[in-house]
């Protein structure tokens, strides 16, 4: 059996914690950034060519990335 003393356990487990509450965090902090990236985006659907791609809300004519036409 391995003999541990009771600080020493108290550390492993507080590590362990802050560890986990650490990549949670991460996670939620990246996922959110992702949301942001589409949020500020439109989905567009080419005229010509009827490939759907993603381009900035402000933008009144887009170039489609597929066939590169202009698209109102």
């Amino acid at each position: 059996m391995i003999d541990i003393s009771f600080s020493t356990a108290c550390l492993l487990y507080l590590g362990l914690m802050l560890g986990g509450v650490f990549v949670v965090g991460l996670y939620l902090y990246f996922k959110k950034r992702d949301l942001k990236k589409f949020e500020s985006s439109k989905l567009y659907m080419c005229e010509y060519c009827l490939h759907a791609y993603l381009d900035d809300i402000d933008s009144i004519v887009t170039t489609c990335p597929q066939c590169n036409l202009v698209n109102k």
